[in-house]
């Protein structure tokens, strides 16, 4: 080994390995040799790095500008219309048509809705016969009574009379005998209750059983006579019978033959009453061949088809008398029905209260009148007094004044029923959007039944925080975006400040009312907001970013740039928002007010100081905007 590469070795921290030990073939030696010069590069490199000072990082500085700042405070709300109408219809009948549908455009007067007009037109019709009946009433009344009037109050009072008079005398052998009768029914009727339940409970008997096994074998006779019935109707012409009508027609035939050579003997031995005898037979035989003919043609035409009709209708009913005789046995043979027992059960204390009845009434009678009694009597027979003598002397004031307030409240009720039937068609009372609809046609319309809204009349109506609300005032100018249309904004003014805060859940707001300056199209209520309300602007006034400003002590203080020194400045802030802040003292416009960063740029290999300026400030200097947005 050489002394360069033994020089090199220690330099690096290597161990030489002896010769002796172990020989090294030629590749390994420029191995070895490659691995020593790039360790010594990297040791080389390292050592440079620390000897060599670090560069100082590159200042973020921004001049400062006059401009406008605008402080404002935010609240989201909801896009609300300010002129809506629900509109009902004022009386309750079916809704015959409905013109619009959700989200129609109408116009003023338009007509959205009718009802049907029949009940109105029934409720008038049932007004003015009301007015009439008491117009009469009233003309009565003014007019006195007649005889009739008069003779009815009369018999009503002796009716009373009479019955009062049968009260105090007690009841009659009749009125027992009535009584005793009633119950003696009412006895027998609630014998045949408990018997028919009786019977249900224990089941069919042996005669209920063969009556209805008799019904059944009478409906399935009737059931195959009314089948054959049918099958033959159905089938057409029989050719049994067709053959019995042509021997008939030959038979009817042969007779008139006969009978005329009888009658052509007779008459040639000369008129008279043999003669006239013959041709009488003569007009049977030909009476006979017709009946025959037609027979004979009926016979070869087949049924007719109401005579089908007829059969097949026969034939259903037979089998519904045979299934309805078959359910009757079925039942029999099964027993009686809960709802079988439950009706019998019904049937016996209907009778027993009847019975009760009928009892209590004859032991009322059998125990004479009560004094209750005669005292009700009594009062009927002066009720009915007064009446015959209100008859007799005229109508009293008061009378006539009730039948006058009759009239005017009949009158009242006529004039409604015109006014729903004149309100039957629903119109729109402003141009305006349909908003909602209450019903469908067939349906009773008395609810609120369309509600209209017009798309050019909206506010915003916002909640601000209780921190916030001193700074609003009516008039202030309101920057408005909207969720559903980032796209869009609007301005607007503060229209209203509600006195009252509202709590939920611990938070207190005040409601703020906002009026658009401009209604955008298609814009519909209902969807949210978000309000900047401008609180305070200024113009011409020096601005500085917020972030470079920072408090030290009391104090607020602005790092500036000098030439190549730096400086801090006390500054005096006035009106600050989201971004800037105006600088009423400690600076001047120009000033290069540093910004200040996080991130630090790496000295390029040219060189320590290299590169662009820092993250965090557009270059160009600050932006200035109303309410410290872009």
């Amino acid at each position: 080994m050489t002394v360069e590469t033994s020089k090199l070795t220690e330099l690096v921290g290597l161990r030489p390995v002896p010769a002796k030990i172990r020989p090294i073939p030629l590749l390994r030696r420029l191995a070895a040799l490659l691995l020593v010069l790039a360790v010594s590069i990297a040791v080389g490199y390292l050592g440079y790095q620390r000897l060599t000072p670090a560069a100082a990082p590159a200042l973020n500085t921004v001049p400062t500008r006059t401009g406008t700042i605008a402080a404002t405070v935010s609240a989201n709300g909801t896009l609300v219309a300010t002129r809506q109408a629900k509109l009902t219809f004022g009386a309750s009948a079916p809704l015959a048509e409905l013109t619009v549908n959700l989200g129609d455009r109408v116009k003023a007067g338009q007509a959205l809705g009718r009802l049907d007009s029949a009940q109105l037109q029934s409720r008038l019709a049932q007004a003015q016969s009301s007015l009439r009946v008491s117009k009469v009433k009233l003309e009565q009344l003014v007019a006195g009574s007649d005889a009739d009037d008069v003779a009815a109050a009369q018999a009503s009072y002796d009716s009373a009379v009479a019955k009062l008079t049968d009260l105090k005398k007690g009841p009659s052998a009749a009125d027992l005998r009535s009584a005793e009768s009633a119950v003696e029914t009412a006895v027998a009727n609630l014998q045949t209750a408990r018997a028919k339940l009786e019977q249900l409970r224990a089941g069919p008997t042996e005669s209920d059983l063969r009556a209805a096994e008799q019904a059944v074998a009478s409906a399935q006779s009737a059931l195959v006579k009314a089948q054959n019935e049918y099958n033959r109707l159905a089938s057409g012409a029989d050719p049994i019978e067709v053959l019995a009508a042509e021997r008939a027609l030959e038979q009817a035939r042969n007779s008139l033959w006969a009978t005329q050579i009888d009658r052509d003997a007779t008459c040639g031995r000369g008129k008279g009453p043999s003669c006239d005898s013959a041709n009488v037979r003569i007009a049977n035989s030909e009476t006979a061949v017709t009946q025959a003919a037609e027979k004979l043609a009926q016979v070869k035409a087949g049924p007719k088809p109401e005579d089908v009709a007829a059969a097949q209708q026969s034939l259903e009913s037979a089998k519904a008398g045979l299934a309805a005789a078959q359910a009757r046995l079925d039942q029999v043979k099964s027993g009686a029905t809960a709802a079988d027992i439950q009706a019998a059960q019904s049937s016996v204390q209907s009778a027993q209260a009847s019975y009760d009845s009928a009892l209590a009434r004859l032991s009322d009678l059998k125990a004479g009148t009560k004094p209750a009694d005669i005292q009700a009597a009594e009062a009927q027979v002066a009720s009915a007094r007064a009446a015959l003598n209100q008859r007799k002397s005229g109508a009293a004031a008061g009378d006539v004044a009730i039948a006058e307030e009759q009239v005017k409240q009949a009158e009242l009720a006529l004039k409604q029923a015109e006014l729903d039937l004149a309100n039957a068609t629903l119109t729109a009372p402003f141009d305006g959007v349909v908003a909602a609809i209450g019903g469908n046609v067939g349906e009773a319309a008395s609810a609120a039944f369309v509600a209209i809204v017009d798309p050019t009349a909206l506010r915003v109506d916002v909640a601000v925080d209780e921190n916030d609300v001193g700074k609003l005032q009516v008039g202030q100018p309101v920057s408005l975006t909207f969720e559903s249309r980032p796209d869009l904004q609007v301005t607007g003014k503060v229209s209203a400040v509600s006195p009252l805060g509202v709590t939920q859940q611990g938070v207190v707001t005040y409601p703020v009312a906002i009026t658009l300056q401009r209604t955008p199209e298609n814009l519909p209520a209902g969807i949210t907001a978000n309000a900047n309300v401008v609180v305070a602007q200024r113009d011409g006034v020096l601005l500085a970013l917020n972030r470079a400003i920072r408090t030290a002590g009391r104090n607020r203080v602005v790092t500036v740039k000098n030439g190549d020194q730096t400086e801090d400045r006390v500054v005096q802030v006035g009106l600050t928002n989201d971004q800037f802040s105006e600088i009423v003292s400690g600076l001047s416009e120009g000033d290069l007010v540093v910004i200040p960063t996080t991130t630090t740029r790496t000295p390029s290999p040219g060189g320590p100081g290299l590169g662009g300026p820092g993250l965090g400030v557009p270059v160009g200097g600050p932006q200035f905007f109303v309410g410290g947005r872009p």
